[in-house]
């Protein structure tokens, strides 16, 4: 799927820390370690192995990779 198909059923992301990938909080929290929770959400990643990281595109324009879990650095 394309970035625009996904955020017209999630919404716009809510963060994204690096170019071509993209967080969508899902509400609640996720124990990141013992006595850290931290919000939970998909994670999305567009970057293939063409991805061109000047233009913030991937050669294949789609979806590469996504999980759910905690979302925290």
């Amino acid at each position: 799927m394309s970035q625009a198909e996904i955020e017209r059923i999630l919404g716009k992301p809510d963060y994204s820390p690096i170019s071509g990938q993209y967080y969508h909080g899902t509400g609640g929290y996720c124990e990141m370690a013992p006595g850290r929770r931290v919000p939970c959400g998909y994670v999305l990643d567009y970057r293939g192995e063409n991805f061109d990281h000047e233009a913030g595109i991937s050669a294949l324009d789609g979806l590469q990779d996504c999980w759910w879990g905690g979302i925290g650095e």
